[in-house]
């Protein structure tokens, strides 16, 4: 079975850039309501195209498909194997035609987890797109830390085993990683940590 992976977005910026991410929102639990395929609600809802037409999945979005799956708090979508950042990348300049100064914060966790990470995104003054990245790719069984032992004995102690809790700390450390990189790279406002 593929990984999945929900990236979930966060727009720090004016009262423009955060309209924009309500109305994303709200298009897309309409069109889920509506009943209309899930699977194509990118395509038509982003790009303005019909349920029939081409679309190159890797081309404009970086992974092999992405829906929406009802989060009403903030815009997330699920992926197949990999993030969201092309995709990411078309959402910071449609922002950025509202708010030249938006930061678009995109954290990514997969199912098993597999993938995990952060990677801002924003342009600078020639419309030339700024980002930074902290992520891990896992290869580890994962438990409690109270059953790290007993998953070592059982497995063999050859295996990688990563507990919940390490993960959990593992995902805010690569989450201030990713913006205290930006912080440094971008000329924009600091962007303040957000914890998703």
């Amino acid at each position: 079975m593929s990984e999945k992976i929900t990236n979930k977005f966060t727009f720090h910026g004016n009262a423009e850039a955060q309209r924009f991410e309500r109305e994303l929102i709200a298009r897309f639990q309409e069109d889920s309501a509506s009943g209309k395929d899930a699977m194509t609600a990118v395509k038509r809802l982003l790009f303005g195209l019909a349920e029939e037409d081409a679309f190159e999945s890797f081309e404009e979005i970086g992974a092999q498909w992405a829906w929406y799956f009802g989060s009403t708090q903030q815009f997330e979508l699920e992926s197949k194997q990999c993030a969201l950042d092309v995709l990411q990348d078309y959402i910071t300049l449609q922002a950025a035609m509202l708010d030249p100064d938006v930061v678009v914060q995109m954290d990514y966790v997969g199912n098993t987890p597999e993938l995990v990470g952060t990677r801002l995104t924003c342009i600078d003054k020639e419309f030339g797109l700024i980002s930074e990245l902290a992520e891990e790719d896992l290869n580890c069984i994962f438990c409690d830390e109270d059953d790290i032992e007993e998953v070592l004995e059982s497995r063999g102690h050859n295996v990688t085993v990563m507990s919940y809790q390490e993960l959990d700390q593992l995902i805010i450390d690569l989450r201030e990683t990713a913006v205290y990189d930006f912080n440094r790279a971008s000329n924009k406002q600091p962007v303040l940590l957000v914890k998703n």
